[in-house]
Order: C-alpha cells, then structure tokens, then sequence
C-alpha cells in the first residue's frame, strides 16, 4: 500500500473543513451515549476470534448467536480506534491485529476477487448471504482505521494484505464509478446488481480511486461537483437521479469513513443540507427541532425499516 495515498482515514471530525482525532464528547447525555456505543461493540458485539456479530438478541444466550456482519466488523474496528485514542482500553492494539488477523485467515467467506459475504458465521466464514461490495468496503475502512491509528507493524502488514486482496476496480459498472456494481460472484459481478451514485457507495468509489492513483494510474472516478444534485423547498441535496429524499446514513457514512468526506467544503455543505431537510421535517412532527439523522434500523411500529425525512414511521432519527 502506498502510505501517501491513504494515511488520511479520519478517526473523528466535524462540520468544518479539517478533521479532529476522537475525543469525549461534552456533555453528560452525549457522554453517556457515546461510552454505551463503545461497550456495545466492545462487550457485546465482539466475539472470541475478535469479530463483530450483525446484532444483539436480547433475552438470548450469546454463546448462540455466530452471524457475524462485514459492516459491523468495520465500525467495531473504528471504535477499537477510538478506544484507544481515549485511553479507554489498553489492549485496543492488541485486539484489533485479533481482528485483521482472523480476517485474513477466513477464506471461507470470500469470492475470487476477494470481496466478503454480508453475513457469515464467526466459527467458519460459510455463510449463504452474498457477497457484499459495500459492506466489504466498509469493513476495509475500518482496517485501515487501524492501520492508520496504531503503530504496529503486524497491523500494518495486516491491513495491507487485506487492502490488497481485493479487485476494488471490478465494482465499477461505468468507467467513471457513477454506476457501481453492489454483488460479486465468483470473481465478476452478478449481473443486474448495479447502484447509482449518489449513496453510501460513493465510499467505495473513493476506494476504487485510490487503488488507481496507487498504481500511478490518472483515477477515472467522477469528480464530486458532477454527482447529481436536487432542490427540495429550497434545500439543494445530492441525489442519485430519483429526486428523492436520501437515507441519512447514504451521507453521513462517506463523511465519517473518508478524508474527502470530511474534509471537502462541498461534501460538508451538502452534509449540513441533509441536516436541514431532516430537522425541517422533524419540527413539523415533534417538539424537538434539533434532531436529524434518518437511517436504516428498527422501529417500534413498523419493523425494520429504512427512513428518510419524508417516509419516517415513528419519527426515528439515529
């Protein structure tokens, strides 16, 4: 891997254009939270082999539970760096080259171009779900959180093998990444399995572009001020060419999981759009104007459920 090309993965940032590394948050509320989010990655999420399962049954013996998430294993690893920025866990190091170490040696879970199954089972990688371009991104990022976070050469070494066991630039179904193919079958993509910037897939267009420019090669992704946009009530927002509203986490993902995410004025202006139409929406329905945030979980009433600001049963934010 070349060090200049990715050594900019944010461990934390804000609303403004240079990242910060992770801190406590202030406030008691907000402190209470963000240690309880820790603690569910950390002491109920993690398994023995240092992977992180899909969800959390509760009332259930946890010895029962083997479905493991790419995803979750990404923003497990995140937090791990978190952890460890804080001083909250002394063995932070230790148990995130566990987890790039178990990773590695799974190849059970993987297709021929190196991309994970979304779900498998923590005991041998076998899984049925399919093999995920999005979710193996996502898990990736988090590895080179890691990389990026501790100075430890197995990690290092690691997250390299990882990175650079995957085809990252079979996922584009258009030259420019503004298609992108969401499923991978023995080395190709499954037909018809293609997404439309824009997304949370635009985190794995930005790695499709690294590998290129790691390689000396000129990237051929799209540049950011190309990707569609459209105005809701004089909010402009990113689109993906319905002109509909997003998913929250469609914009919040590529904020929190990429340098350019964070740190490119365009990219933080439209954030700050989507947190308009969310808290525009949300006081129209609540008495609390300051919560936005639409994403994809469960609700009381309607079951798993993937919200935006204009289809939101249960007026959920998260």
């Amino acid at each position: 891997m070349n060090r200049r090309k990715l050594h900019q993965l944010l461990l934390g940032s804000t609303l403004a254009p240079t990242a910060l590394k992770a801190a406590e948050p202030i406030g008691s509320e907000l402190g209470s939270l963000f240690h309880s989010t820790l603690n569910f990655f950390g002491k109920l999420q993690r398994t023995k082999g240092g992977l992180y399962l899909d969800s959390y049954l509760v009332g259930k013996d946890k010895s029962s539970n083997h479905q493991c998430s790419t995803a979750a294993i990404g923003v497990g690893l995140i937090a791990m760096c978190m952890e460890h920025e804080i001083k909250r866990n002394p063995i932070a190091q230790k148990m995130a080259l566990q987890t790039l170490q178990t990773l590695n040696g799974m190849p059970a879970t993987r297709e021929k171009a190196g991309f994970f199954r979304h779900f498998f089972s923590d005991r041998d990688g076998t899984g049925r779900s399919e093999h995920s371009t999005i979710d193996t991104a996502i898990m990736v990022v988090g590895a080179l959180f890691c990389r990026n976070t501790f100075d430890d050469p197995g990690i290092r070494r690691e997250a390299d093998k990882l990175w650079n066991s995957i085809n990252w630039e079979l996922t584009l179904a258009t030259p420019n990444g503004s298609w992108l193919h969401m499923i991978m079958e023995d080395g190709k993509p499954r037909p018809k399995s293609r997404t439309k910037l824009f997304s949370e897939y635009y985190i794995l267009a930005w790695l499709v572009g690294e590998r290129q420019k790691e390689k000396d090669r000129k990237g051929t992704i799209l540049p950011f001020e190309e990707i569609p946009r459209w105005e809701d009530q004089g909010i402009q927002l990113l689109d993906d060419g319905r002109k509909k509203a997003h998913c929250s986490f469609m914009i919040q993902f590529p904020f929190f999981m990429s340098h350019f995410g964070a740190t490119d004025p365009e990219y933080l202006k439209l954030m700050k759009a989507q947190a308009q139409a969310d808290q525009r929406a949300c006081s129209q329905k609540t008495k609390a104007p300051e919560l936005w945030g639409c994403g994809a979980g469960i609700t009381p009433t309607a079951g798993y459920h993937a919200s935006d600001y204009q289809k939101n049963p249960g007026t959920m934010v998260s």
